[in-house]
């Protein structure tokens, strides 16, 4: 996402959590600091831009649909907030699930 990636330079450190804990890890294109936004960032997370949420964040989605991933790993408060929308707005089949999210599911007690 744009805050870890591009603000903070976290690319490759959430993908080898996810690595770790994932069976079938698939990167989009592009990636890094080079992918798409959510559409949910810059002060939009509001309610009143939905409709230019959703407008803003067909890149993002056709980019998840076109990958063929179910699931959609965001460690970004934001992305977490806005791709559930923009999944099932754009009916990309898709769910979203936090990156911790991911590490407790992968842990066997």
């Amino acid at each position: 996402p744009c805050n870890m990636a591009r603000a903070a330079g976290y690319i490759e450190q959430p993908r080898q959590i996810i690595r770790a804990v994932c069976e079938d890890f698939r990167e989009m294109w592009p990636n890094g600091d080079r992918n798409f936004c959510c559409g949910g960032s810059s002060g939009l997370l509001m309610d009143e831009f939905m409709r230019h949420r959703m407008l803003f964040s067909k890149t993002k989605a056709a980019q998840v649909y076109n990958n063929g991933a179910l699931i959609l790993v965001a460690p970004c408060a934001i992305c977490k907030a806005q791709l559930p929308k923009t999944m099932a707005y754009w009916q990309t089949g898709a769910t979203v699930h936090g990156l911790i999210d991911m590490v407790g599911y992968a842990l066997v007690l």
